[in-house]
């Protein structure tokens, strides 16, 4: 896994964008530890029989405030049929805290706004209380692993950690994983199990609160093949966020229950990975970015990728199908197109 691995969990840690797959329990109503709060409210859609939320958690998403920075493009098909298209930039809200580098020193001022319905705080909680499920919060045990790193190259860490063996491939610098290892000790310095245990009550919370990055954690998280991560991508497109094309073209490529007889749909795959391409490749044109220009590059070879699976009739057919995706979404086009 090496030295990616661990700064992927250190990414965690500091509260980017992560998702950990662990399975996404509703929480059972109770108050977090050592804060007075009201209790969770019931997620169940008492109109339509959902038992287990996922209805009534797509029912409280909600469009974010948009920047007025919008980006008008004409998005060019192989037929000469084009759509217009606005290209809007999405801000994820953050926690309106200091953030501190000890998550305890700030847990009660999130868990208040978290309560008073700020979304950004509930999701900050969650994320980073799952994070330290998987790192260190015992100096003993984060010492003597550290020097088990130095004198072998590998580090093991402690039970249930999403990564438990990793090691340095050569060339790397050790100090680069102590470093990651000494950050997620001091982030997590002080947090409870009982805390940590309300993980997943807070991702609810942060969903209930309408925050987008919670809904697609939770998406990620149960799976983008399942039927309820599919229709939680769906209602995320609906909603006009671009990062739900590509797990929707994942859930038809991999097929998912409740679609084609379960089966996998490779020329829905196709449009769909079609359409992201042609978004992007108009946000980035005339970018002097490497790395503008290697996004796209990404995603020719995964459109080739699916491509594979289709005669050339169908490979038409699913551009014409990405054309018609692109005209019949009102809200398109919401996500982060600055290189």
């Amino acid at each position: 896994m090496a030295v990616t691995a661990a700064i992927v969990v250190a990414v965690l840690i500091t509260y980017h964008v992560r998702s950990n797959r662990l399975a996404v329990e509703v929480s059972n109503g109770e108050a977090p530890p050592f804060v007075q709060t009201k209790p969770l409210a019931n997620t169940q859609d008492t109109d339509t029989g959902d038992r287990d939320g996922t209805k009534s958690l797509v029912a409280h998403l909600r469009l974010p405030k948009i920047p007025p920075d919008d980006i008008p493009v004409t998005i060019e098909f192989p037929s000469g049929e084009t759509v217009d298209v606005v290209l809007r930039h999405f801000w994820p809200d953050e926690p309106p805290v200091e953030i501190q580098p000890r998550l305890v020193d700030m847990y009660d001022d999130l868990v208040n706004l978290a309560e008073s319905g700020n979304g950004a705080s509930a999701r900050y909680l969650n994320r980073a209380l799952r994070g330290c499920r998987n790192v260190f919060r015992d100096k003993a045990a984060k010492d003597a692993a550290i020097e088990k790193l130095r004198s072998t190259g590998e580090i093991t860490y402690p039970e249930g950690a999403e990564f438990p063996h990793q090691h340095v491939p050569a060339g790397r610098d050790i100090g680069e994983f102590i470093e990651v290892i000494e950050e997620q000790f001091t982030t997590c310095d002080g947090v409870s199990d009982e805390q940590i245990a309300y993980a997943e009550y807070w991702l609810n919370e942060a969903i209930k609160a309408g925050d987008f990055l919670a809904t697609r954690d939770y998406a990620a998280e149960i799976g983008v093949y399942t039927d309820a991560g599919f229709q939680i991508q769906k209602k995320l497109w609906d909603q006009g966020h671009i990062s739900a094309v590509n797990g929707l073209g994942m859930a038809y490529r991999h097929g998912v229950p409740s679609e084609n007889n379960g089966e996998p749909d490779y020329v829905k795959s196709y449009a769909y990975g079609y359409v992201t391409f042609k978004l992007f490749e108009a946000a980035l044109r005339g970018s002097n970015s490497p790395h503008a220009h290697n996004r796209l590059r990404s995603f020719e070879n995964s459109l080739s990728g699916k491509g594979a699976y289709l005669t050339p009739e169908q490979q038409q057919a699913a551009i014409e199908l990405a054309a018609k995706i692109l005209k019949e979404n009102e809200n398109c086009c919401l996500g982060v197109w600055a290189m």
